[in-house]
């Protein structure tokens, strides 16, 4: 592409993750280094439902390529059941015709309701071109368990799924080598900020950024720990102007 064509695209207005992927989705991350806009898009795909596609971590299986998705399921019967199913089909659509995501590959898919323990946690792996490795955590889903637990997150400190994710992280770091990003929308962005803080120190060491979109904060207690000070010059935590769900509980973290 011509410098001049390229500078021309880049006018135009980005106004969502769609807009972004078809303004951007040309360059390629040795174009254009991997950005909060591109961390927004890898935990929307974590809402995805990936069973039976994307292997488990026990399984320690080969990385699976969106592409390959793509073909896997009937479109309009896996849609269907999608909230906003129109957006998010032109979401994916435009993520695999990108340059910069047609490439993806993804590993390690955990999703798991505990009743009892009024838990929701999901979790996936994402490699991405030029050795970029991001671990994106799931926000609060349809279930009401999940909303159950984002309550109990008021005055229960940890609370199951924060637990899980510290030993997703740690799980996850062992098997792969080099450095890692992680990130989530909303819950899921307290849930990468709370693993990031409470895992292993060598695998801490190798976390190059932390993303919590919209994502709660903590009970001052815990801005006040060492972990939280080890970690926290790598949180990018980016809000809504109307943000609800990112401004809960004790927040005495930057943002944008």
């Amino acid at each position: 592409m011509k410098r001049e064509e390229m500078q021309e695209r880049l006018k135009h207005p980005v106004e969502n993750m769609i807009s972004y992927l078809k303004t951007m989705g040309h360059l390629t991350f040795e174009d254009r280094p991997f950005c909060e806009a591109d961390a927004l898009i890898l935990s929307q795909l974590s809402y995805m439902q990936f069973p039976g596609f994307v292997p488990p971590p026990e399984k320690n299986q080969r990385n699976v390529g969106l592409l390959d998705f793509y073909d896997y399921y009937d479109k309009d019967e896996y849609y269907q059941d999608i909230h906003h199913a129109k957006k998010n089909r032109e979401y994916y659509q435009a993520l695999l015709v990108s340059d910069r995501f047609r490439n993806t590959r993804a590993n390690y898919y955990v999703n798991k309701i505990g009743k009892v323990e009024e838990s929701q946690f999901c979790a996936i792996t994402f490699f991405l071109e030029n050795g970029l490795v991001y671990v994106a955590f799931r926000g609060t889903d349809d279930n009401i368990i999940g909303w159950k637990e984002d309550f109990n997150m008021a005055f229960l400190a940890p609370v199951p799924a924060q637990k899980k994710a510290m030993q997703y992280l740690n799980e996850i770091g062992k098997m792969i080598p080099g450095p890692l990003m992680v990130g989530g929308h909303s819950k899921g962005g307290n849930l990468a900020v709370y693993a990031a803080m409470r895992c292993d120190p060598t695998i801490q060491k190798r976390i190059t950024a932390i993303y919590s979109h919209d994502g709660p904060g903590f009970r001052m207690e815990t801005f006040k720990t060492a972990e939280y000070d080890v970690i926290k010059s790598r949180i990018h935590k980016i809000v809504p102007h109307s943000s609800v769900i990112g401004m809960l509980l004790e927040e005495h973290e930057d943002y944008q």
